[in-house]
Formats: structure tokens, sequence, C-alpha cells
């Protein structure tokens, strides 16, 4: 999960870079150009540190040390792009951006990967990203606001209290709502998950119990057979005294019928050994 994470990245670096130049040169929207282009190689770096550190995580030993390194990376990468998102968002119209939707993708994204106390710490965080930084930063002039020129008309202005009042009640829902959602579909989904894994060992060792008991069976089944074609090759080698034609040929078939049989078992008896050791 964390290599599709990573991969996905890769995705939103060639599409930040593309949206980017199809809105200023193609749609003609006024954005600036520098800041968002910057904002995309610090994705593209810290992109690439988490993909050579989580290669080498690989090759570490331990599965719990492992696990709890890989979850703080992920909450990690997730935080930084969330806090990157809102960079980009900041100067591409803040709320007026409808990219800005993508919060709830970052949740989605969280609920997969992360805990469910940590996805609702993620939750919470991109609230307080989009209360302090966008809303409330712009809006009382602590930062700029970069209009949409292009794109929204100048003489719609979305930073009026009623407005960003309503947006923010919808939009903390929102996140906390697909969060709780999708938490729950994933628990299940683990839960079930397990449920069959215990299911599958379960098999497994029956399976194996099997083999071994097929085993067993298989090798008493050859010694008792091995054990009547010795007497039978006496009996055909004139040991016990001579015996008919017609005694001859019953027990030459009863012979050839023993070969056969042990032949057969021991077939069957190097399919259990092998599905044993497979399964040891």
């Amino acid at each position: 999960r964390i290599e599709w994470l990573i991969q996905l990245r890769w995705l939103a670096v060639i599409g930040v870079f593309f949206v980017i130049i199809i809105s200023k040169y193609i749609f003609k929207i006024d954005i600036y150009l520098f800041p968002l282009l910057i904002g995309n190689l610090i994705l593209l770096f810290y992109n690439i540190l988490f993909y050579h550190n989580n290669k080498k995580l690989k090759y570490e030993k331990g599965k719990i040390w492992k696990y709890n390194k890989k979850l703080l990376y992920a909450n990690l990468q997730i935080s930084l792009d969330l806090i990157m998102l809102t960079y980009l968002l900041h100067f591409t119209g803040g709320i007026e951006n409808p990219f800005i939707s993508y919060f709830i993708f970052h949740m989605v994204i969280a609920s997969i990967l992360l805990t469910n106390r940590t996805a609702y710490f993620q939750a919470g965080f991109a609230v307080f990203l989009i209360g302090i930084i966008i809303i409330s930063g712009e809006y009382f002039g602590f930062l700029n606001h970069y209009h949409l020129s292009g794109f929204i008309p100048k003489e719609i202005c979305l930073l009026n209290w009623r407005y960003l009042f309503s947006f923010f009640a919808v939009y903390i829902t929102t996140l906390f709502i697909t969060i709780y959602i999708t938490t729950t579909i994933v628990n299940k989904l683990r839960k079930r998950e397990k449920e069959l894994e215990i299911a599958n060992k379960k098999l497994e060792e029956k399976d194996k119990l099997k083999s071994q008991y097929v085993q067993v069976v298989s090798h008493d089944l050859k010694s008792s057979l091995s054990a009547i074609q010795s007497c039978l090759t006496v009996v055909l080698s004139n040991l016990t005294g001579p015996i008919s034609e017609k005694s001859r040929e019953m027990v030459s078939r009863a012979e050839q019928r023993s070969q056969s049989l042990i032949h057969f078992v021991e077939n069957l008896l190097d399919l259990s050994r092998m599905r044993v050791n497979k399964e040891a």
C-alpha cells in the first residue's frame, strides 16, 4: 500500500505540471507560475526520498519494527501531501479552486493506509489547514488571496463570512463522514481478511494431516504388498515344490497385479511425501 501511495504521487507530479501549463497557456487563467512549479518540484523531491526509504525498509528485519516504521512513513507522507495540496490551492484561488475536493480523496487514502485514530487525526489536520491557512488567513488578510482571474469573474468574491462559514461547516462534516464510512468498510474487509486467513491456515493443517495419514497408509500398503509379492515369487520359483501350469498362470497374474499395485502405492507415497515436505 505504501508503494501504491508513492506511485500515485508520481502521477500527481505529472498531473499537476500539465494542469499548471494547460491552465496558464491554454485556458489563459491568471495563475502564479513560479510558486506552483516550485511546489511541484518539492513534491517530486520528497517522493524520491520516500521511494528510496521504502526500498530500504524491504530489507530490514523485524516485522513489528518494520510495520511501525512504515506506519510512521505513511502518516508523514499523507501529512506532507495535505500541506502541499494546501500550498498549491493557496496560490490558485483557495476555496475558489475546485481541486479543493482533493482533500476528500486524501481522507479515503488515509482511511485505507492508516489506523482509525490516525485517519481521524489526518481529517483534523486537513480541517486545520483549510480553516486556518486558506479561509481564516485569506479572509482576515494574514495571507494574500490569489484570485483566479480568467476562471472566476473579479466581481464574484467567495471571501464573505456567510459563504465561508457554510463552506467550512459542510466541508468539516464531509471529511469526517468520509473517514467514518471508509474506515467502517475497511475494518470489515480487514476482519473478513483475517477470518479467511485463519480458515486457510486450518485448511492447510487439515490437508497436512491428511497427507501424513495417506503417507502412513501408503507405507503400510506397500509393506503388505511387498510381502505378498515375495511369497508369490517364491511359489513361482518352485522353492515350495512344483505347481501345475494352471496354478502357475494364476499365481503369475497375481504377482503381476501385486507389482502394479506396488508401483501405484510408491507413486502415492512419493506424492504424499512431496506434499508433506512442501507444507512443512
